[in-house]
């Protein structure tokens, strides 16, 4: 399954809108951890309706399944 041929371009792409979002180096604060896992990643805020104006086109070159396992659906309780 994973990310659509449509969208995975705004993620690689040097040329890509968004590509700000998607660095390729981040800082880590360790924050007096120990471990690397532990530390939280510096990570640029992302400006929602940015995108959102970029992606709502390419939802719409998106197949019907794409678009229905981009929906909220039922939840489930598996016991």
């Amino acid at each position: 399954l994973g990310l659509p041929n449509s969208l995975q371009s705004l993620m690689k792409s040097v040329d890509s809108p968004i590509i700000d979002f998607y660095p390729a180096h981040f800082g880590m604060d360790m924050n007096g951890q120990r471990f690397a896992s532990s530390a939280v990643a510096l990570l640029p805020f992302i400006d929602n309706d940015r995108l959102l104006a970029t992606l709502e086109p390419l939802f719409l070159t998106m197949t019907s399944a794409q678009q229905k396992r981009n929906q909220f659906g039922e939840a489930v309780l598996l016991l």
